[in-house]
C-alpha cells in the first residue's frame, strides 16, 4: 500500500532494501535521498562502501542498527534517531563506510529521514546481506 507521504514527496519503492525513497541531490562527492519507512517496514541489512549520515525529520523515532564490518551482519549497536534528546534520541546518526546497517521505524506513524552518502552513492557500493 502506497503511504500518503510517498505521493506528497514523489517517493518510489526502494527495491531490495525496502522503504520508499527519492534522490534529492547529487554531486561527484555527495548524494542525498529522502527515505521513508512505514510502520512495520524495515531497511534490510546492507553494507555501503561510502559513509552514510542519517538525518531524522518527522514521524516516529528510527532504530538504526549497526552490524559491524565482518562478512555478515552481527548487531553491535543501535542508535535511536528522533526528537526526544532526554530519552537518548539523536537527530542524526553516522554509519561509517563498510559497516553493516539496518533500520526500522519505532512506532505506528512511520519515519521520514534524509540519508547523505559521501562519496556519492552508486549501485556498485551497495550489497545486501
Amino acid at each position: 500500500m502506497r503511504p500518503p507521504i510517498a505521493d506528497a514527496l514523489n517517493l518510489q519503492p526502494l527495491p531490495g532494501e525496502g522503504g520508499w525513497y527519492r534522490r534529492t541531490w547529487e554531486t561527484a562527492g555527495t548524494s542525498a535521498i529522502y527515505y521513508y519507512l512505514a510502520p512495520g517496514e524495515t531497511s534490510a541489512w546492507h553494507i555501503l562502501r561510502c559513509a552514510e549520515l542519517w538525518l531524522w525529520h518527522s514521524g516516529d523515532p528510527l532504530a538504526l542498527h549497526l552490524g559491524g564490518s565482518g562478512s555478515e551482519p552481527a548487531l553491535a549497536e543501535t542508535v535511536l534517531l528522533g526528537p526526544d534528546l532526554s530519552r537518548g534520541q539523536r537527530p542524526q546518526g553516522l554509519v561509517p563506510a563498510d559497516v553493516w546497517q539496518s533500520a526500522e521505524s519505532a512506532g505506528d506513524q512511520g519515519t521520514l529521514v534524509t540519508c547523505v552518502c559521501s562519496p556519492a552513492y552508486t549501485d556498485a557500493d551497495f550489497r545486501l546481506a
